[in-house]
């Protein structure tokens, strides 16, 4: 999904609010078919637990990021792939996600034939007691 920023804002932001060495936006994916929620379950390993200092700075970090697009996306959702204005494509992190998704708390949305991670209500509640 097209997002008006570009990537050197994008990494400044993150890294603004998050020190850790391993970012959670990515250059590759492992994910086969980027926009079918299951190829974002399938794992071979199992990610750290959701309430990590990398989770909490990531979701804010996605749905600021989605905040960027010009196409309306539902309210808490930020999308599977980020086109940024640069031309440069990025993506949430695989594992993130999967564990996010295992953890209901967030679920699939296609929107225009793109998939959209909504935070549902526990996930809304959990990040929103973080903040």
């Amino acid at each position: 999904m097209r997002i008006a920023i570009r990537t050197e804002h994008a990494e400044q932001i993150i890294a603004d609010s998050y020190a850790g060495a391993s970012k959670p936006l990515t250059k590759t994916t492992s994910v086969r078919n980027l926009h079918d929620v299951q190829s974002w379950r399938s794992s071979p390993r199992d990610e750290r637990r959701a309430d990590t200092t990398r989770k909490f700075a990531a979701v804010p970090f996605y749905l600021e990021l989605a905040s960027h697009s010009p196409e309306p996306l539902p309210p808490h959702s930020f999308p599977a792939v980020f086109d940024l204005a640069d031309g440069q494509r990025r993506y949430p992190d695989k594992g993130l996600i999967k564990s996010l998704l295992d953890q209901g708390l967030v679920s699939g949305q296609t929107i225009s034939d793109e998939l959209v991670f909504v935070l549902t209500q526990d996930g809304q509640a959990t990040f929103e007691r973080h903040q």
